[in-house]
């Protein structure tokens, strides 16, 4: 395969900036510590508009701690493979126990003096974006878009958050604004790898089992010792969510169900399932629903058979697990949900406004590895076995070391991808998106396309199938007519 010149030149830019060693070894490690929530009204949070993603509920989550700004400021965040954007409180508004971010003590923060604005069910968060050095596990990412929150309600409990999911799920590229056009940034785990720390913009997370007080998240590498069994490289099914195909669900060998598209999302304790697969899961595992707690399924400890085998085949590999690792004790949940009862960690999807979700309760069960640049994700059993000696394996390609790949399944093109490793173009032309949009073909500060219809299509194409130099350039030509002609459109007004 051919690049134009300026292709090589960007990739050589890249190769350049990651020169790996003993004192850069091309990964990230950090420690997540896992947190109870103290504000039960939080399990109602879910983001509003183009995509609603459950953030956080009522059992727990995982915190990272980073440092911020100079000098630096240790605060923690949730850490979020549902969403992408990060954010703290700021010191005049305050987090109960958490710390905040007090912008006047760095000397590298700078206000870009944009309006920041999330939206939930039950509550807000408001206020500015802006960058600034945050630094991980002694890696420093130098001006680091992120949102301090000066206002909001409902987020009691959260200390702040970062998101680590695709670009296109980014607040920025979904809420609509006449004085902000719609564009993508680099978020943590793509600035770790422009900035040299990681080889690739990915990511592997272990959860530990449900009574750890700790998991680890590893930037830019997998650690072969926290999974059994093969490492499956599964196709990612939606183009800004890291969703996977669950073509089957058994339990004890029946079948109660499949789901075509569902998120692993680290921000949620609990999930949702198709009405269909609750109710398949209810009649084979006995379960009551109890109507006066949010109707949650339960079934009493003493007579539950947690170790009937349930089966998920995703893009048709199987993956064996027990019934009672789906579950979560009573006492964990408090009141008013009295004690010796194992309750469902799922709930239908008709109250989760229809999305699919695989939070904490099936994540810890699994060893993710998540590709922002690639639409695939690496998946194993989880090792529980903590006398394993760490077996660090840096991802510098498109392929997830020792991994088996499993047949490609089309993506869901409902949403846009963001492939900044693949395309270099996405590379070249990122500077213009706050001008133009989202990418080259989206809304322009008036809402129209650059290109028309036929011209974007015929772009796209040459964009896709850059096996000339001829295609790239006339690709590259055609663009910059566009951008003339509209240019003279401004002079001539």
């Amino acid at each position: 395969m051919k690049f134009s010149l300026l292709a090589i030149t960007t990739f050589a830019s890249i190769a350049s900036a990651a020169p790996f060693n003993d004192e850069n070894p091309g990964f990230v490690k950090a420690q997540l510590t896992k947190r109870e929530f103290k504000d039960p009204s939080v399990s109602q949070l879910f983001r509003r508009g183009q995509i609603n993603t459950p953030l956080y509920n009522q059992v727990s989550y995982y915190q990272i701690e980073l440092e911020v700004g100079n000098p630096p400021q240790k605060l923690q965040a949730l850490l979020d493979t549902g969403s992408s954007d990060m954010w703290f409180f700021s010191n005049y508004v305050g987090a109960g126990n958490a710390a905040t971010f007090s912008p006047q003590r760095s000397n590298t923060w700078h206000n870009n003096y944009t309006q920041f604005t999330i939206s939930y069910v039950s509550g807000s968060a408001q206020g500015t974006w802006g960058t600034d050095e945050v630094s991980i596990s002694g890696s420093k990412i130098k001006g680091q878009s992120f949102a301090i929150v000066t206002s909001g309600n409902g987020l009691t409990g959260i200390p702040g958050l970062i998101g680590t999911g695709l670009p296109a799920l980014e607040s920025t590229n979904n809420n609509f604004n006449f004085f902000q056009p719609r564009h993508t940034y680099s978020n943590v785990p793509l600035s770790l790898f422009e900035q040299g720390h990681i080889g690739t913009p990915t990511y592997s997370l272990y959860l530990d089992t449900i009574d750890a007080k700790a998991g680890t998240v590893l930037f830019g590498a997998i650690d072969h010792s926290k999974y059994k069994g093969k490492m499956y490289s599964v196709p990612r099914v939606h183009n800004s969510r890291f969703n996977i195909n669950i073509d089957d669900i058994q339990v004890n060998g029946n079948s109660v169900g499949s789901t075509s598209s569902a998120t692993l999302d680290s921000g949620t304790t609990l999930g949702s399932l198709p009405d269909s697969v609750i109710s398949g899961l209810v009649s084979s595992l006995g379960l009551q629903q109890d109507y006066s707690n949010n109707g949650i399924y339960y079934a009493r400890r003493n007579s539950f058979r947690g170790d009937t085998p349930v089966t998920f085949s995703i893009s048709g590999v199987k993956f064996n697990i027990k019934a009672s690792d789906l579950f979560i004790d009573s006492e964990k949940l408090g009141d008013p949900f009295p004690a010796g009862l194992s309750i469902l960690g799922f709930s239908p999807a008709s109250q989760t406004q229809g999305q699919v979700i695989l939070g904490d309760v099936f994540l810890r069960n699994f060893y993710i590895v998540y590709d922002l640049s690639n639409p695939q994700l690496g998946i194993a059993l989880a090792n529980f076995n903590h006398t394993s000696v760490p077996q660090f394996d840096p991802i510098t390609t498109s392929v997830i070391p020792r991994s088996q790949v499993v047949a490609a399944t089309k993506l869901d093109t409902t949403q846009p991808v963001q492939n900044t490793q693949a395309n270099p173009f996405a590379r070249l032309f990122g500077p213009f998106r706050g001008l133009f949009g989202n990418g080259l073909f989206g809304n322009n500060l008036f809402g129209n396309s650059l290109l028309s219809p036929k011209q974007a299509a015929t772009v796209q194409e040459k964009l896709d199938t850059p096996e000339s130099d001829a295609s790239t350039e006339e690709a590259i030509r055609m663009v910059k007519k566009s951008i003339e002609d509209q240019l003279l459109v401004f002079d001539q007004n």
